[in-house]
């Protein structure tokens, strides 16, 4: 081995030594639990309570989060007052709790990103009935956000698991699908550019209990109850 083969080997192999040192390091001695438990209390709010049954690593930057247990209890919201009705009888209506679970979050880190202070992460997620795919870019020039990228893909997810789909009234049941592509400059969405293709599949709207309600119409503030109706594909 020539002297200036071994200079380079040596100017190569001592950095990467360090890095596999400190890779292994942070994988055999980072505080799972704690970590875990501040998640839990930054991302819980009074409306939202998040339960995390673990969370662990594996090489090359890879985070696992199983057993995700989301809790959302909206604010009750006063009723109308009846037609005829004295000011006080209007009550407050309890607000319907729902909870998500996900089985599993798997995350993969850029480390170049990371020392840049940005974020590079491919991610996957199982859970509200299928799957969901992607990855998040976000880089920064100093403090402030240059720019953050989304790209998900949805598969087979449960419309009757998604808090947003059943707001209506009636419930909207079926199989959620489709492509998110986001490019958002500066971290303004309303800058944002790119497309949403979402559809639900084997749709059905309304159940014979649940009530549609119109509101500034006294005759269909109180909910009209829908039957079930077939809407096959929808998106």
């Amino acid at each position: 081995m020539s002297p200036r083969l071994r200079r380079v080997l040596t100017w190569v192999g001592y950095p990467l030594y360090a890095l596999v040192a400190l890779v292994l390091m942070i994988y055999f001695t980072f505080p799972y639990e704690r970590v875990r438990q501040v998640l839990e209390a930054r991302l819980s709010t009074p409306e939202r309570q998040i339960r995390i049954g673990s969370l662990s690593a594996r090489p090359l930057l890879t985070l696992s989060v199983k057993d995700v247990l989301i809790t959302l209890r909206p604010k009750a919201s006063p009723q109308r007052l009846p037609m005829g009705g004295k000011a006080g009888e209007a009550k407050s209506s309890k607000p319907k709790v729902h909870r998500l679970r996900i089985e599993e979050i798997n995350a993969s880190l850029g480390l170049m990103a990371l020392i840049g202070g940005g974020v590079d992460a491919n991610f996957s997620v199982r859970g509200l009935g299928g799957k969901l795919s992607g990855s998040f870019e976000l880089e920064r020039k100093g403090r402030r956000i240059k720019r953050w990228g989304l790209d998900l893909e949805a598969e087979g997810l449960g419309a009757k698991e998604i808090p947003q789909l059943q707001s209506l009234g009636p419930p909207l049941l079926g199989t959620l699908g489709g492509k998110i592509k986001l490019e958002v400059p500066l971290g303004q969405l309303n800058r944002a550019s790119g497309e949403i293709d979402l559809e639900v599949a084997n749709a059905t709207f309304g159940d014979n209990k649940g009530k549609i309600k119109i509101k500034g119409n006294p005759m269909l503030a109180m909910g009209v109850t829908l039957p079930r109706i077939r809407l096959g594909r929808v998106g």
